[in-house]
């Protein structure tokens, strides 16, 4: 015996949790409002929080209650000593002034992203640490959704 089976013909909802989402799902067009930035990349970070470990700040402006994921992109055609500069400035946020960016690293606030990579050639992905397929992703931010009790 196999398949799936219901009882009383109902079918089963699936389980979400929070608020829905507020952006379109990953196979449907983009609001025309959306900024896009095509090209070559080599590396996309995504961030709320403002330090990425005791010696990491990644994004100086960022606050838990900002409502914003903090998005870094660097192009490809950065050169290594950009990209030197670059990463020793995480250390003190040096990196994050304009002033100390290269024109082909990015730091800004974003609500939400999508990212669609060229299927045509590999890529590696992870997210929080965890290597995922190599596809489309898309994420949002639900600001004030958590809750904090202490006694």
């Amino acid at each position: 015996m196999g398949g799936d089976c219901c009882a009383g013909g109902t079918v089963p909802r699936e389980r979400t949790y929070g608020p829905p989402p507020q952006i379109p799902g990953l196979p449907a067009p983009l609001p025309a409002t959306w900024k896009c930035i095509e090209g070559r990349f080599v590396m996309v970070h995504a961030s709320y929080q403002s330090h990425l470990g005791e010696e990491c700040l990644f994004a100086p402006e960022a606050r838990l209650d900002d409502g914003k994921i903090w998005l870094l992109i660097v192009k490809a055609g950065t050169s290594r000593s950009q990209l030197l500069h670059f990463l020793l400035g995480l250390s003190t946020g040096a990196h994050a002034t304009a002033s100390q960016n290269p024109e082909g690293i990015q730091l800004f606030p974003v609500n939400a992203f999508r990212i669609e990579p060229n299927m045509t050639e590999n890529g590696y992905m992870t997210v929080d640490g965890e290597h995922v397929e190599y596809g489309p992703i898309q994420a949002e931010i639900f600001p004030s959704l958590g809750r904090a009790m202490v006694p």
